[in-house]
């Protein structure tokens, strides 16, 4: 089984979730346990390239002016048609409260949690990800685009963020919430 095989590596520990408190809740977990320089998180239903996370890795290690390194990324719709690569610009800071721009796979400093906090999986439990990150980006947080699509995010009906009513609800509280604060 995967799990046997996954098991078999020293470098990985396995945490019950045992409160079902959803995946920003198991990143947090799994953030707080990690012995790592660096974290990120991963979809299962998202596909990464095989030099991603290398990639973002070195520039990392090769810049520690910057916390956190994101990426171009492709789509593919429930109909699995690939969409055209998603190019966010290299000016996350001007354009945080716009879209969560960081995407499905980012690479960052776990040092960043001590002054930024986690995922607000409570009040945000479908856009907790955008949340923190603009949480980031205000408070001085430096990110850096690596110009290279190297992931493929999956959007389909049982995504968390395809349910659309509570979507837009946290859509508006978040916004609500950020533009009341200068940025």
């Amino acid at each position: 089984s995967l799990f046997e095989k996954l098991s078999a590596f020293s470098n990985i520990r396995f945490i019950a979730d045992t409160q079902g408190k959803g995946p920003y809740y198991a990143w947090n977990v799994g953030i707080m346990n990690s012995s790592a320089e660096f974290v990120t998180t991963w979809n299962i239903d998202d596909t990464r390239y095989s030099l991603n996370n290398k990639i973002k890795y070195d520039a990392l290690l090769s810049n520690t002016r910057v916390d956190l390194i994101y990426n171009y990324y492709d789509s593919i719709s429930h109909n699995q048609q690939l969409n055209a690569p998603i190019e966010y610009p290299d000016n996350f800071h001007d354009k945080v409260l716009t879209c969560c721009m960081a995407g499905p796979d980012p690479m960052w400093r776990k040092t960043s949690h001590l002054f930024y906090g986690f995922f607000d999986y409570d009040k945000f439990s479908i856009i907790g990800d955008w949340d923190m990150w603009i949480r980031m980006a205000m408070n001085g947080l430096i990110m850096k685009l690596i110009p290279m699509t190297l992931c493929t995010y999956t959007d389909h009906a049982n995504t968390v963020s395809s349910n659309n009513k509570l979507l837009e609800e946290q859509k508006t509280q978040l916004y609500q919430y950020y533009t009341k604060i200068p940025i």
